[in-house]
C-alpha cells in the first residue's frame, strides 16, 4: 500500500507566524552563505591582483584570526623606520634591559618574546621589546616596564622564517591589499612574534577592522602598580 502525503494537510497545521519564522531563519541562512561566498570571491580577487601585479605566485599564506589580549614586559626604543634595518640593533639592546629586569625580579617569561610598534607620526616611531609574563605581576625590577595590550577581534598574519627577511616590507603590502579587497582597514601597526626562542620563526600581525565597526586600542599602555 502506498502512502500519500497531503501537503495541503501538513501546511495546514503550520500557523502564518510560524511560516513566517521558518522563512526568516532560512533567509538568514541564506545571507551568511552569500556573505562566505563573497568574501571567498574577494580573496581570490586579491591573490589574482597580486599574481598580475608581481608576475609570480606569493611565497606566503595571509590567515584572518583574532588576538588575544597581552600582558608583558617591556623596554621601548625611537627607531628611524620599520624594517629589520631599521629596528634590529636598537631592539637587541632593549632584550638585553629586558632580560635583566626579569633575572632581578625573578619573573619567568610565560611565551617567546615579540616586538609591537607604535606610530605618532611617519617621523616619530616606537619600537617595543616584549616578553609576555603572569599578569599578576604589575612592576619589576630594573629598567623594563610592564605593558599590555587589548584583545583584536581581527588581524591578517603571515608566519614566516627569519631568513624571509628581505620580503618584509612586500608582506605587509600584500597584507594591506587583502585588508582592502575583503572589507577591512588597516587600525594599527604591525606584530612580530616569535614563535620559538630562537625567533627562526615569525608571525606577522597587521590589526584590522570591519568598516563600520569601532577601532579597537592597539597601542601598549603602561601597567601601574596597584
Amino acid at each position: 500500500m502506498g502512502v500519500h502525503c497531503n501537503v495541503g494537510a501538513l501546511l495546514g497545521t503550520i500557523t502564518a507566524d510560524q511560516m513566517r519564522g521558518m522563512l526568516a531563519l532560512r533567509r538568514s541562512q541564506v545571507q551568511d552563505e552569500l556573505a562566505a561566498q563573497e568574501s571567498a570571491l574577494r580573496e581570490i580577487d586579491a591573490r589574482l591582483q597580486s599574481i598580475e601585479r608581481e608576475g609570480a605566485m606569493p611565497d606566503f599564506e595571509l590567515t584572518l584570526k583574532p588576538l588575544p589580549a597581552l600582558h608583558f614586559a617591556a623596554v621601548s626604543s625611537p627607531v628611524p623606520g620599520f624594517g629589520p634595518e631599521n629596528v634590529t640593533e636598537p631592539m637587541m639592546a632593549a632584550a638585553k634591559v629586558v632580560e635583566a629586569s626579569l633575572a632581578a625580579s625573578n619573573v619567568l617569561a610565560t611565551d617567546p618574546w615579540f616586538l609591537c610598534f607604535s606610530k605618532a607620526s611617519d617621523e616619530d616611531i616606537t619600537a617595543y621589546f616584549c616578553k609576555p609574563i603572569p599578569e599578576h605581576v604589575v612592576s619589576l625590577e630594573g629598567d623594563a616596564g610592564v605593558f599590555t595590550l587589548d584583545a583584536v577581534p581581527h588581524a591578517i598574519s603571515v608566519v614566516r622564517h627569519l631568513d624571509d627577511l628581505d620580503g618584509y616590507s612586500d608582506i605587509y603590502h600584500e597584507m594591506a591589499l587583502w585588508a582592502e579587497a575583503n572589507g577591512f582597514e588597516v587600525v594599527g601597526d604591525g606584530r612580530d612574534l616569535a614563535l620559538d626562542d630562537a625567533g627562526t620563526v615569525m608571525d606577522t600581525q597587521l590589526p584590522l577592522r570591519r568598516l563600520g565597526e569601532a577601532a579597537p586600542n592597539v597601542t601598549p599602555r603602561r601597567v601601574t602598580a596597584r
